[in-house]
């Protein structure tokens, strides 16, 4: 099975409550940043495995949610900004 990855990565966002533009933005420079991950897209219809669609959702979801991620920083920008 393949994935488009347009259409997971904006499902994915969705599912999490972070479909706009914001998210958007960093998620795009957070796969380039990684070079996507060294997963293989198929340009002719940029597509990808199922492997890779779950690596990248793991990789997206620890990125806006998880501990290191923008979820687990923002406490500290937060402690930051207020004195």
């Amino acid at each position: 099975m393949t994935y488009s990855i347009k259409s997971l990565i904006e499902n994915l966002l969705s599912e999490l409550g972070k479909n706009d533009i914001q998210y958007k933005g960093k998620i795009s420079k957070f796969l380039v940043d990684n070079n996507w991950f060294n997963i293989e897209i198929d340009l002719d219809n940029y597509s990808i495995s199922d492997k890779d669609a779950q690596l990248l959702i793991e990789k997206i979801t620890n990125y806006l949610l998880g501990p290191t991620g923008l979820a687990g920083i923002q406490p500290i920008f937060k402690q930051k900004n207020s004195h």
